[in-house]
């Protein structure tokens, strides 16, 4: 069983029920937490889950997301590169 967990709920919301997760079967349960006792499970549909819908289900997709992400920190690092060499070449003003 994993730990006891009580979502967060907005303001003026309903309160929230503690629950444990079976890690071998996945099923959720209420927890009393004055007790500590597992209690009934909760009943769940198919569709539940804790990642959206709306996240890239085609391989093309996750893909494409990761080269963007990953495309980020290597265009900063080869800019900073090209500005590091950029200052070590030009000549610097002294006085003689």
């Amino acid at each position: 069983m994993t730990r006891p967990m009580t979502p967060a709920r907005k303001a003026g919301g309903p309160d929230a029920e503690t629950y444990v997760v079976c890690l071998e079967c996945g099923k959720q349960f209420l927890y009393d937490m004055k007790e500590m006792r597992v209690g009934k499970a909760v009943p769940s549909s198919p569709n539940d889950g804790v990642l959206p819908e709306s996240l890239p289900t085609s391989t093309t997709k996750k893909l494409g997301y990761t080269a963007l992400a990953a495309a980020a920190p290597i265009a900063l690092v080869l800019g900073a590169r090209k500005w590091l060499r950029k200052e070590r070449e030009t000549p610097k003003d002294h006085k003689s």
